[in-house]
């Protein structure tokens, strides 16, 4: 780095491509150092072909340098050179400085450096690797289950960990994992029955300890820990959990990416580092963390299914050097055939009433009329990314049509100061804007508003929420939409639960307790909708909409299972390659 510094140096003082009239000691002068060392900085750039060096004979005839390439083309090349030895955040750095042509210079050839790539290193069974890299803007990743806080957080978590079951978004369905059986009669005594021979990734043998170890991690106060009444080790790979009430829904509970099962040990240890360098006993296992890339490799002991992927290389990469044609950068097929598709997320974005606190909004009267002048068509200005919602159910939105909003007069005569709190899920990631909108519909009816983020990376409980009468915030259903949307109601995190008062919050608790009771999906899903339509009649919640995602998929590709969703994200245990001529999948 210093001689490219030096060099710079150069090109800032001597004009390129003309020979330039200088001494060793002019040069020394400039660079502040020795003649000496200025000698062999000379020696090395001309070597190197950055520039020439012409020693001129005669009494009182000064050398000449030539500088060869321009400031723009040096920082091009160096960059590129940076980026081939992977150190990414120096390259990006330097890119920051170029002019746009060339950022799209570069831009155009990084794509050709990420993607698929098969390595001639083989590995311990003769075999060549199968290689995965692809740039991702830069999170402060979680990937401890326990403390997720993102979609980021929790893709990781699927790769590296595994949980005693698995949920089947196309079946609907809980499928093995860590648990080959589980059992109950009354909904209330549960056995699991663990794979003998499971290896966390540090090579310890998994558990029916680990298990319950792992549950030792969730607060008391966790939504499910309070049904708990034990958790027994039955033998080595047979553990029992009692509940104090029935719950046909326990086991689908345990396939969330918080109930991973972690070696306690490894935790306690070094828990920072567990964070970024976690232990789990998943497919793949983090072998390299640092500001440039991430590294995930192949768990040779995996016991599950073997992924045809051994690698998977993520950049770190500045949101700026995303590409202008849509496709983020995330990853790029090599034969480029993908397929741009609209969704709909699995979630909504909404705004809670606080009906427990003192003051106005504890009336309901008063907080039917600050609904009633909501207009929910100011929050869809962005028709084509948004669509009207009456429920966190997308499928629900879809069917019922969402009315207009009726315009209402003044509320009163003195003037009203309500606190409105905003989600915020990372610097620049928030609610605010949707807030500032509430914010104005909230003044044509004499109520004036203070606008205060809440970085939930830092949200320490409960008692933080007190102080807001209003919430705007947003969840993304999982894909046990049922089980996300009756924890979400009951939440401690998410802003719902906390602002309802007593009657409500005891009605939601007899909805949620009932659901988990039945064993029929269709009376379950009917029993929520009549939970979200209370709430709604309550005026203690207020739908605005949900998000359209573009998305990418591979069409008529030779790697299967290559879809992107709206995070950039590919569930890397599930992609392969054909070979042969391309037909039709079986």
């Amino acid at each position: 780095m210093k001689y490219f510094d030096y060099l710079i140096k150069l090109t800032e003082h001597f004009k390129p491509g003309v020979g330039n009239e200088t001494t060793i000691f002019d040069i020394s002068e400039l660079l502040t150092c020795s003649e000496r060392h200025v000698k062999t900085i000379v020696q090395y750039l001309n070597d190197e072909g950055y520039i020439k060096w012409k020693v001129q004979r005669g009494r009182g005839k000064k050398p000449t340098i030539t500088i060869i390439y321009s400031k723009e083309q040096l920082c091009l090349n160096y960059a590129k050179q940076k980026i081939q030895q992977g150190q990414y955040q120096q390259a990006f750095r330097i890119v920051e400085s170029l002019g746009d042509s060339s950022r799209t210079d570069i831009q155009e050839w990084f794509i050709k450096h990420v993607g698929f790539s098969r390595l001639q290193q083989r590995n311990k069974a003769g075999e060549n690797l199968d290689i995965l890299t692809y740039p991702f803007y830069e999170t402060d990743l979680s990937m401890d289950p326990l403390h997720i806080q993102s979609r980021h957080d929790s893709h990781m978590v699927q790769q590296i960990f595994d949980r005693l079951v698995e949920y089947d978004p196309n079946t609907c369905q809980l499928m093995p994992s860590i648990a080959h059986s589980w059992e109950s009669v009354d909904g209330k005594l549960w056995t699991f029955y663990l794979h003998k021979g499971i290896k966390f990734h540090h090579g310890r043998a998994l558990t029916s300890e680990d298990v319950k170890l792992t549950f030792s991690r969730y607060p008391k106060e966790d939504i499910l820990m309070t049904n708990m009444e034990w958790i027994e080790i039955i033998d080595k790979d047979v553990i029992q959990f009692q509940l104090k009430n029935v719950d046909y829904l326990f086991p689908r509970h345990l396939s969330g990416m918080r109930f991973s099962i972690v070696p306690l040990e490894v935790v306690k240890n070094d828990h920072e580092n567990f964070r970024r360098f976690p232990i789990g006993s998943g497919p793949y296992k983090i072998t390299q963390h640092n500001e440039n890339n991430i590294r995930l490799e192949l768990f040779a002991k995996y016991f599950g299914v073997r992924p045809w992927l051994d690698r998977i290389e993520i950049i770190k990469t500045p949101t700026p050097f995303k590409g202008e044609e849509g496709l983020p950068l995330l990853l790029h097929s090599l034969d480029e055939s993908w397929e741009q598709v609209k969704m709909l997320e699995k979630g909504a974005t909404f705004i809670a009433f606080n009906c427990k606190k003192n003051g106005p909004l504890r009336d309901q009267d008063f907080r039917e009329v600050i609904s009633s002048s909501l207009n929910q068509q100011d929050y869809l200005v962005e028709k084509e990314s948004r669509r009207a919602a009456c429920s966190f159910v997308t499928d629900r939105s879809i069917e019922n049509s969402v009315t207009g909003v009726k315009n209402c007069s003044m509320i009163s005569d003195t003037e009203i100061i309500l606190k409105i709190g905003v989600q915020q899920i990372r610097d620049g990631v928030n609610f605010e804007e949707e807030a500032k909108t509430l914010q104005k519909q909230l003044l044509k009816v004499n109520i004036t508003s203070h606008i205060e983020l809440v970085d939930f990376h830092r949200f320490s409980g409960y008692e933080e929420f007190q102080d807001f009468d209003l919430f705007v915030g947003g969840i993304a259903l999982a894909d046990d939409q049922l089980l996300s949307v009756i924890t979400a109601l009951q939440s401690q995190v998410i802003n719902i639960y906390h602002f309802l008062n007593e009657p409500m919050r005891q009605y939601v608790d007899r909805q949620v307790s009932y659901i988990k009771q039945l064993t029929d999906e269709t009376a379950r899903w009917k029993t929520y909708f009549q939970t979200e339509d209370y709430l709604k009649g309550n005026y203690a919640i207020y739908f605005l909409y949900h998000r359209y995602h573009t998305v990418y998929k591979s069409k008529n590709s030779r790697y299967v299972n290559l879809e992107l969703d709206s995070n950039g994200r590919v569930d890397y245990r599930k992609v392969w390659k054909r070979t042969g001529q391309l037909g039709n999948p079986t």
